[in-house]
């Protein structure tokens, strides 16, 4: 079975930013709604919204396959 290996192209210092970020604009986004909604929903909301942007932040970041 062939064995597949993800890299990077970004240092880690990077990588954190980009986690960072995400987090920080999904927090901004989430922190007033209308209407509003309940505590526990704004914070699932506000991770899957974190997870979303981290994600799309890694695969701008040049990301390669190695088989």
């Amino acid at each position: 079975m062939p064995e597949f290996h993800f890299s990077l192209l970004l240092p880690v210092v990077l990588v954190l930013l980009a986690a960072c970020s995400a987090a920080a604009l999904s927090w901004f986004v989430y922190r007033v709604t209308v209407p509003p909604i309940a505590k526990h929903l704004k914070y699932i909301l506000a991770s899957l919204r974190a997870f979303g942007l981290f994600l799309t932040f890694l695969l701008l970041g040049n990301p390669f396959f190695l088989s």
